[in-house]
């Protein structure tokens, strides 16, 4: 493995997760590692010079965590190699300039295949999710889940771009479903697809004592206060985006279904 440099990627939509993001920003700022963020409001970032901010339009259909694969996207597009970290998460100590990890994925994931942890905790959404797994002829009792709230992609020959994919149209095709849980199976089931050995070594390891994840509710991150007007505008422009996600994902499938009999 040869070291390479890298960014660092977040998702921050909604104010409180914005305010997280600024936290993050603020921890890293003078450390030379940039600072990638999809986020409904990028003016939020504007004085931070290590911040690549970019306006994304939410996709995932019901929760915003599957949206996570818009800012890995963003960042590979000018990195060779990204940490994604959730927003709600603090940087205690100065980060490495270099990481030495492998091409595709590395991430922590339990011993349990997706199979298992599966049909274990989520047996109420399992059987659709291996039938999307029958569909892009993955394996389940080989695929891993994986923990999401910090991952390392490196560029992997253009696989990641199949990640990514497959990461959108397991998000879609369920979603469509109305089968949501937490990201990490979707995670595992892109990386199954893009034909990813999930990695996790010393340096993700290392990571992990500098990056905390403590969790919104830990954090006391609360939104700005909003009048009840705007609590009320907020509340309709959230149901317009759902049916509007849902429109989207129904066309997207049907034009794939034009040229393939699976979706």
């Amino acid at each position: 493995m040869i070291s390479t440099k890298y960014c660092l990627s977040t998702l921050a939509i909604g104010s409180p997760y914005r305010l997280a993001a600024q936290r993050l920003a603020q921890q890293v700022q003078n450390s030379g590692i940039d600072l990638v963020i999809a986020t409904d409001v990028p003016q939020d970032f504007q004085k931070y010079s290590n911040v690549i901010a970019r306006k994304i339009r939410r996709r995932s259909i019901f929760y915003v965590y599957n949206d996570k694969r818009l800012a890995i996207s963003m960042a590979l597009e000018n990195h060779e190699c990204t940490v994604f970290v959730d927003a709600d998460s603090q940087i205690i100590d100065p980060l490495p300039k270099e990481l030495n990890v492998s091409p595709g994925l590395t991430a922590e994931t339990p011993t349990k295949s997706l199979e298992e942890c599966l049909i274990k905790y989520y047996p109420h959404n399992a059987e659709k999710f291996f039938e999307l797994a029958n569909k892009l002829n993955i394996n389940v009792s080989q695929a891993k889940w994986v923990c999401e709230n910090l991952m390392i992609i490196r560029k992997d020959q253009g696989r990641e771009s199949e990640f990514l994919e497959a990461w959108e149209l397991s998000d879609r095709w369920l979603g469509l479903r109305k089968v949501f849980q937490g990201d990490g199976s979707f995670i595992g089931l892109a990386a199954a697809k893009a034909g990813w050995k999930i990695h996790d070594n010393l340096e993700l390891s290392n990571l992990r004592k500098l990056i905390i994840h403590e969790g919104r509710n830990s954090l006391k991150i609360t939104a700005r206060d909003n009048s009840h007007r705007d609590k009320i505008l907020f509340k309709i422009n959230n149901k317009i985006g759902l049916y509007w996600r849902i429109l989207i994902a129904y066309i997207i499938t049907f034009k794939q279904s034009i040229f393939t009999k699976k979706f």
